[in-house]
């Protein structure tokens, strides 16, 4: 798969609003600029795939970093490629939480190699990939997260995920799953799992389940078998940004 598009040229159109008061990043009065709470927590904008790029990617999330790939198989990071084990080859993919952004691409001189207008959302789901679960796929440009919703009465036993290509992956002492590649490390964090009772968050036990073979399901405490489950693991990357995930300061470059 292309890790990029090469040669494309990308327009990026968006509706944006302007302020005179004092925002994120601006000067305070007689100060310096301020940081902007946001920095660092762009959401990611999923783009569909209309012939642009590779038939494989049905959308795909591009930061200046990285680029995640979404395909039937599984999500692919720029270096490492998670794959899901036994899930349903016929799941639907469907854009979520529409973005205002649209995109468009312009390849050459022929028009009718361009493509335009293409929409953008802030969530993929799957629909389906295992009986009675579903995948919805969002996050930021630091961190990607991916809620796996499972319907009354589904078994969330069922998931299985791994690894495939230059990466190796492992539980750390932490109960994280720690992705090594050759360009660079990506840590699952340990799972949050709940379920909504009577319109409060109620949390259920959980950890990664390591099953051999590379693959990785869910360990889970007690629940409502009755009642919707979410289960919700936290995907840092490092090693493609300068810093980590708190506040950075460059001093020279």
């Amino acid at each position: 798969m292309n890790r990029s598009v090469g040669g494309f040229f990308v327009c990026l159109v968006l509706c944006f609003s302007v302020s005179s008061a004092t925002g994120p990043g601006q000067a305070a009065a007689g100060g310096a600029p301020l940081p902007s709470p946001d920095f660092g927590k762009v959401p990611l904008y999923f783009i569909a795939n209309q012939g642009q790029t590779d038939g494989a990617v049905l959308f795909y999330a591009k930061t200046p970093a990285y680029t995640l790939w979404l395909t039937r198989q599984g999500l692919q990071f720029d270096g490492a490629r998670m794959t899901f084990r036994d899930a349903r080859p016929d799941a639907a993919l469907e854009a979520a939480d529409p973005a205002d952004y649209i995109v468009s691409y312009f390849d050459g001189r022929d028009e009718s190699d361009w493509h335009t207008g293409i929409p953008t959302s802030k969530a993929v789901h799957y629909k389906g990939l295992y009986e009675g679960i579903d995948l919805k796929v969002y996050g930021t440009e630091k961190a990607v997260e991916y809620d796996w919703i499972v319907a009354p009465g589904a078994d969330p036993g069922r998931i299985q995920f791994g690894y495939e290509g230059e990466s190796s992956a492992r539980l750390d002492p932490d109960g994280d799953i720690l992705v090594e590649t050759a360009d660079g490390a990506l840590k699952h964090r340990a799972p949050d799992a709940y379920q909504v009772i009577d319109g409060a968050k109620v949390k259920v036990a959980s950890s990664f389940r390591p099953d051999g073979n590379g693959a990785f399901g869910f360990a889970l405490g007690p629940y409502d078998k009755g009642r919707e489950l979410v289960i919700d693991p936290l995907v840092l990357v490092f090693s493609t940004y300068l810093g980590g995930t708190t506040n950075d300061l460059a001093s020279d470059i």
